[in-house]
């Protein structure tokens, strides 16, 4: 029985979505006053960061890996198959067969909105949809994000979509 896939675990931002950002490198924000560094002292504070950061890299023991999602990829075209692997990448998920997925990463191109539905009876009912929509010249890539039941229906967890740069 496959793993449950958790969204809010499993996520970074898409492109087109905001990622929570703060500006870190006010001086303002730590102290909540403006704050004056003479060159001297910015460029001692630049090397001490740097001999740490040095110092952490290569005296700290390596890190254990932790498996990242193994996802099932339908992408029916160069330029999809493209993105599915830029999208892999960014979450740091794993491509691998149906059998082991933990969840169905969908990657189209279409000039509709929605351009799949949101549940399908089957892996093979949702290939076919994906395969029909315009994925060589389509205007938007949508991602999708499918889960496997048990019954090997699918269930959309998430849908992103965002301007194919052509």
């Amino acid at each position: 029985m496959p793993k449950r896939f958790s969204p809010a675990k499993h996520f970074l931002p898409f492109p087109g979505e905001a990622p929570f950002y703060r500006d870190l490198s006010s001086a303002e924000y730590y102290l909540g006053r403006e704050c004056q560094m003479t060159k001297a002292t910015s460029a001692k504070t630049s090397l001490f960061s740097c001999l740490t950061i040095l110092a952490v890299l290569f005296l700290s023991p390596p890190a254990q890996a932790e498996r990242g999602v193994a996802v099932a990829v339908i992408a029916h075209s160069v330029s999809t198959s493209i993105e599915a692997r830029d999208v892999r990448r960014r979450q740091g998920w794993t491509e691998t067969s149906l059998r082991d997925a933990d969840a169905i990463l969908v990657v189209c191109r279409s000039e509709l909105n929605w351009p799949l539905q949101n549940s399908y009876e089957s892996v093979a009912a949702l290939n076919e949809d994906a395969d029909s929509q315009l994925n060589i010249s389509g205007s938007n890539f949508h991602v999708y994000i499918y889960r496997i039941n048990s019954d090997l229906s699918v269930d959309e967890v998430k849908h992103v979509n965002y301007p194919a740069d052509d």
